[in-house]
């Protein structure tokens, strides 16, 4: 009555407690119809008291007007909704004969009193009872600050006929009483606090198998990600191999541990438009971030599926981040070359980080054949080009290309190894790019010399011609 929102230390720790699975929270259907009542009462026809009309005018209508808005929440209000949203189950009034109730009210047996007062407080013991008998084995708190439940008025110790009654139908399962929620402290689910840790390897492959039990993830929420302006159905398949983004770890009360890890990967999603055809389904293969929660212990691995969530992977990834990263190797490769600190920065900026600023600073020195050694592993990896690493591929093809003019190396090679294809390479691909410069500024042939717009179309599904197939690079 006295906490309607439900705020405070004492309900946080509840919901926490719920949210962790090691607390189920009941209210009988009737409770909760009371407190709407008695809450719409208390606010109800507020006025101001008789100081506040000596106030002057502007301070009146303002306490006025906060008087009408406690009327307005008050009108609207209903503890079912309030409970609901934290995760307070709602419960049925229990179906029970009136004669027995009657019964138990002329035998004068707790929670009826001497008067035989205790109609609603009986069926809520009704109710604990029928939670006992589903539940034997379980701890049973029970909340009530009436008299009728106690030993002894004040006591807050349960009336010993109403302990005689529950112990007949637990097993292993116990109850207690607590005058109110603040003298009852909710279950644990961890045993210390969250720490940052870097998991077992196999740990991101045994979430990715979880996660893909049958190849397929059903993500209906994913059309938020990819501003799609009406939600449609999406399927997401056939993942790549795991890179780790973050991931936190908590041990358990129970044994074991908790983890909370974000992947990235690349998959295929499919977005299904509902009230569309067919004909109008999308597909394409994006980088993603699957943040999900599991448990490691002597039960095996474990996934808890409600709390996994996709979004699309961003480009820019805080240069604080420790992640391991598949492209160490070749960026460690660049920086053996570009030893001055500033291009180091570059070098490791490649696949996520400041691609426009990247790109500036590239277009100022040469390009190294290991650097575009590099920028080809992140293209096999599955990175996908947006505008950012458009600008970066359009400096390092420029760069690439004065250096084709009087090199013989590699890039002219692999220039020629183009034009004697007949491959048209789009300038999203950075190495693609890179030896379409090249291939233009050392004047070789090329079947596509004659319509230089044909530089910069792509395939039906947006994908590199000469990055779709990795023999090709």
């Amino acid at each position: 009555m006295t906490n309607p929102e439900l705020q405070g230390g004492a309900w946080r720790g509840i919901k926490d407690a719920i949210a962790d699975g090691t607390l189920t929270v009941i209210a009988p259907r009737i409770v909760a119809a009371e407190i709407t009542a008695k809450v719409q009462a208390n606010r109800r026809d507020v006025r101001l008291r008789g100081d506040a009309r000596r106030a002057p005018a502007a301070v009146q209508e303002a306490l006025q007007k906060a008087a009408d808005e406690i009327e307005q929440w008050a009108s609207r209000y209903d503890a079912e909704v309030w409970l609901g949203a934290d995760g307070v189950l709602i419960r049925d009034t229990p179906t029970i004969s009136h004669d027995d109730v009657s019964q138990r009210a002329i035998d004068r047996r707790p929670p009826f009193d001497q008067n035989g007062g205790g109609y609603r407080d009986a069926l809520h013991w009704y109710t604990v009872l029928d939670i006992i008998r589903e539940h034997p084995e379980e701890t049973i708190v029970f909340v009530s600050n009436d008299d009728g439940y106690q030993s002894s008025k004040g006591s807050g110790q349960l009336h010993p006929t109403l302990l005689a009654e529950a112990s007949e139908i637990l097993t292993t399962g116990s109850i207690q009483l607590y005058r109110n929620i603040n003298e009852f402290d909710p279950p644990q689910k961890y045993a210390s606090e969250e720490n940052r840790t870097t998991p077992d390897p196999d740990h991101l492959e045994q979430l990715v198998a979880a996660l893909f039990p049958d190849g397929t993830l059903h993500a209906p929420e994913i059309w938020m990600a990819f501003d799609v302006e009406e939600p449609v159905d999406a399927d997401v398949s056939d993942p790549g191999t795991p890179e780790l983004v973050f991931s936190y770890v908590r041990d358990l009360v129970d044994g074991g541990r908790s983890y909370r890890t974000r992947i990235r990967l690349t998959a295929r999603v499919v977005l299904d438009w509902i009230n569309w055809p067919d004909e109008v389904d999308a597909s394409a293969y994006e980088e993603l971030d699957i943040t999900a929660e599991y448990t490691v212990d002597g039960d095996g691995f474990h996934v808890a599926e409600d709390r996994t969530h996709l979004a699309r992977a961003p480009w820019f990834t805080p240069a604080e981040n420790t992640r391991p990263d598949p492209t160490a190797a070749s960026r460690a490769a660049a920086v053996k070359v570009l030893n001055d600190e500033r291009l180091r920065q570059i070098a490791t900026s490649i696949d996520l980080s400041q691609l426009d600023d990247t790109a500036a600073l590239l277009a100022r020195h040469a390009i190294p054949l290991t650097l575009a050694s590099a920028m080809a592993d992140l293209a096999k990896r599955g990175y996908t080009p947006n505008l950012a690493m458009t600008s970066l591929a359009a400096s390092v093809a420029e760069r690439a290309g004065r250096l084709a003019a009087a090199d013989s190396g590699p890039v002219a090679r692999m220039a020629a190894e183009i034009a004697r294809r007949g491959v048209t390479p789009p300038p999203t691909g950075i190495l693609a790019a890179a030896a379409a410069a090249a291939a233009a500024a050392a004047q070789l042939p090329s079947d596509d010399t004659d319509d230089p717009e044909d530089t910069d179309d792509a395939d039906a599904d947006g994908n590199d011609e000469l990055g779709s197939d990795p023999s090709d690079a």
